[in-house]
């Protein structure tokens, strides 16, 4: 039965969302920066192939797929982070300021920059993971080899998480924690 809220048939544009996307992004930053001229039909015929390209590969496709969802949640978290200052009585001006101060400026484009390579990461782990690990194949806690033949679904989860949990990468990402706050607090004005 067919109902109003069934989105089954989106899946038809699949290809046609990315692809826009793609054409969209493209040329909005080619008429920004001017790197192949002034020409707007220069930028469209380079951003028509760029997503005449992107619709060919899959994997770009389910990549674009994983990562505009997460980018648009983070969009919307900036939007609404904004939202709370102006609701609590601040004015654009003052937001505007501390934005530009190098202290808190910096640190917001830094955490935004950081919290967008990790949706990326998350991606391109999502969509190639499991074609890497079956291409590599790992050894089991048996010490008998494993491959593609071999190899379950969710195997790519379960390294990734016992990746992040293991003691030497905790220790790593502690002392990097440790080393990152050591440079800021030496670095800053007293």
């Amino acid at each position: 039965m067919a109902s109003i809220l069934d989105l089954g048939l989106l899946q038809f544009f699949k290809v046609i969302f990315p692809t826009l996307l793609v054409f969209v992004v493209i040329y909005a930053v080619l008429q920004k920066t001017k790197v192949v001229g002034a020409k707007k039909p220069i930028d469209a015929i380079v951003a028509i192939a760029c997503a005449i390209l992107t619709a060919i590969s899959a994997s770009a496709i389910d990549l674009i797929t994983f990562i505009a969802p997460w980018f648009v949640l983070l969009f919307l978290g900036i939007v609404l982070f904004f939202f709370a200052f102006r609701v609590m009585g601040y004015d654009e001006g003052f937001i505007s300021s501390v934005l530009k101060n190098n202290q808190y400026g910096t640190g917001f484009f830094w955490v935004t920059i950081a919290i967008g390579a990790m949706i990326i990461f998350a991606g391109v782990g999502s969509v190639f993971g499991d074609q890497l690990i079956s291409l590599t194949g790992d050894i089991q806690d048996d010490g008998e080899f494993n491959n593609a033949e071999n190899a379950d679904i969710n195997e790519y989860e379960q390294n990734i998480i016992k990746t992040i949990i293991h003691p030497k990468v905790v220790g790593a990402g502690i002392f990097l924690l440790i080393c990152v706050l050591a440079v800021a607090m030496l670095t800053g004005s007293p």
